[in-house]
C-alpha cells in the first residue's frame, strides 16, 4: 500500500511530515488529510487563529504533491451552514 505524507504549509513555512502514513489509495489519504484538517481547524478556532494561508499538502513517496486542503476554506464552509 502507498505511503503518503501530510505537510503543513503556513505562508512560506513548510512543516514536513517525516513519518508519513500508509493508505489504501489516494481517496483514503484525502479522507485522512480531511480528518487532520478538521482537528487543526478545531484547535485554531479555540485559539482564534485561523490562517488564510494554511494548507495541508499531501505528497506521495516520491515527493509529488497529489492534493492539498485548506482548513480556512473549511472554516468558511462551516460558518456558512444554517
Amino acid at each position: 500500500m502507498p505511503l503518503y505524507f501530510f505537510h503543513v504549509r503556513l505562508g512560506t513555512m513548510l512543516v514536513h511530515d517525516t513519518e508519513g502514513e500508509v493508505f489504501e489509495n489516494l481517496s483514503a489519504a484525502k479522507s485522512g488529510a480531511d480528518d487532520r484538517s478538521k482537528r487543526l481547524l478545531r484547535s485554531a478556532l479555540r485559539l482564534g487563529e485561523i490562517r488564510a494561508d494554511g494548507e495541508i499538502e499531501i505528497t506521495d513517496e516520491s515527493g509529488f504533491t497529489v492534493a492539498a486542503l485548506q482548513p480556512a476554506k473549511q472554516a468558511e464552509d462551516i460558518r456558512a451552514l444554517p
